[in-house]
């Protein structure tokens, strides 16, 4: 077994438009964030501090949600929330059948309408 990459990498695009293949560090376990020495912008130890930032914040949120999900189970609230996420579940829904509507019937624009 080699230790080569396979597959097709993601692409980034930088802001003149140029692209390159590149995969960004997802944490600071990555190599790459130990061995930066060149700090610039959007450099590999910051893409791997502002992941793993990212990450910590999504898990600290959920153990918010559930926390406070415990603490109102079985009052009104709780019925309320749970309607509020299902009607914003529904809108989202809603609005990517219009996006992918718009696209069949405009294929060659690069922006699509919104409602």
């Amino acid at each position: 077994m080699s230790g080569e990459l396979v597959g097709p990498l993601p692409v980034i695009r930088f802001a003149d438009g140029t692209p390159q293949p590149c995969t960004v560090p997802a944490n600071t376990m990555d190599i790459r964030y130990a061995v930066c020495r060149d700090h610039h912008p959007a450099c590999d130890c910051r893409e791997a501090l502002l992941a793993e930032d990212a990450g910590e914040y999504r898990a600290m949120f959920r153990q918010l949600e559930s926390a406070i999900l415990a603490a109102i189970k079985g009052h009104q609230t709780y019925v309320c929330v749970i309607a509020r996420a299902a009607s914003k579940r529904a809108a989202a829904a809603a609005r990517e059948r219009d996006r992918a509507h718009y696209a069949r019937l405009y294929p060659d624009m690069d922006e699509v309408p919104f409602r």
